[in-house]
């Protein structure tokens, strides 16, 4: 994974940006493509593996320290970075992109299908009603 990580780094030949800078880009485009970027970038970003490996010993403030520096400096700065603090720097990133791309790529899917937001319409009103339903249950006892 290290070496995988580190590779994020560079420009692949065809490209304009390093690995990094994509997959730190969100999808914007509300469409077929659209989707599929964000579906494809959240596949790289999840492919990483970064989310398995054990942070507890990591306090969640310098996990957020190293994510915030990995999310906004160029590739080119995080590779000047010695050894084990540019690894460390690019887990926390990756972590941290994990969760953003899924809502990327959720945000694309629901707003470019009709059947999910369908779906979603239809368990809103569903958990309204089960509100609504235990509201009544609670006055009931009254």
């Amino acid at each position: 994974m290290r070496r995988e990580l580190i590779g994020t780094l560079e420009v692949p030949d065809g490209k304009r940006v390093s690995t990094l800078e994509w997959m730190r880009t969100p999808v914007t485009e509300l469409s077929g493509t659209g989707m599929s970027d964000a579906l494809d970038r959240t596949s790289y970003v999840l492919g990483l593996g970064a989310g398995v490996v054990d942070l507890s010993a990591v306090a969640p403030v310098k996990l957020a320290e190293l994510a915030s520096y990995g999310l906004h400096a160029k590739a080119a700065k995080i590779k000047q970075l010695q050894g084990e603090r540019r690894v460390a720097t690019l887990v926390a990133t990756v972590r941290e992109l994990e969760s953003s791309s899924v809502d990327d790529a959720w945000g694309c899917t629901a707003a470019g299908s009709p059947i999910l937001a369908a779906l979603a319409r239809a368990a809103e009103a569903d958990g309204r009603a089960q509100a609504r339903h235990r509201a009544h249950q609670g006055l009931a006892g009254w």
